[in-house]
């Protein structure tokens, strides 16, 4: 007997773009984030409506467009536009995975931050842990997490360490004698 899954979701986090312009991240409730990765990213632009050009089965746009990431999302964000890049809508995963949108062109690229997530990390002996926010500031994306990580992207695309001072890497001691 095949599951059945509700439709009912929860919103993680969203923006509004412009004040008739809104990006949403959302999860099924029924899906478990832990088994599964899975978030749709929603959005809707009021300046659209009974436009043509968005649908490719020639009924007028209702304003509404949506995609569907195999990610986490924990955080999104606007990058706005500058003179070699145009605005990009930015989602972020738990584990460091960025996806980057653009409104007119759709999905574009995926990107990921080396240290991030629950593995272990080279970068100071330790497990970083999960990322948690995602924000523009002076032009440029930051993403902060667990344990004072702090990254900045590059206009390379590279991403890089911003947490000097601040990141104190998890450690689990496993032979610890000390009981709860």
């Amino acid at each position: 007997m095949e599951a059945k899954i509700g439709v009912e979701c929860h919103f993680l986090d969203g923006f509004a773009i412009e004040n008739d312009y809104i990006y949403l991240a959302s999860q099924l409730d029924d899906l478990d984030p832990d088994r599964y990765a899975h978030t749709s990213m929603t959005g809707f632009n009021e300046t659209i409506i009974g436009r043509y050009d968005l649908r490719d089965d020639g009924l007028p746009s209702n304003g509404w467009f949506c995609h569907d990431l195999n990610m986490n999302i924990v955080s999104v964000c606007v990058k706005k536009a500058t003179a070699d890049w145009g605005r990009r809508f930015c989602a972020l995963s738990k584990e460091g995975e960025i996806s980057i949108y653009s409104g007119k062109t759709g999905p574009e690229k995926i990107e990921k931050i080396p240290d991030a997530g629950l593995r272990l990390s080279e970068y100071k002996d330790g497990a970083v842990g999960y990322v948690t926010h995602m924000r523009e500031i002076g032009g440029r994306l930051y993403v902060c997490g667990m344990s004072g990580q702090v990254y900045a992207r590059e206009a390379s695309g590279k991403w890089v360490h911003y947490d000097e001072g601040l990141f104190r890497p998890s450690t689990y001691d496993d032979d610890s004698d000390d009981d709860p």
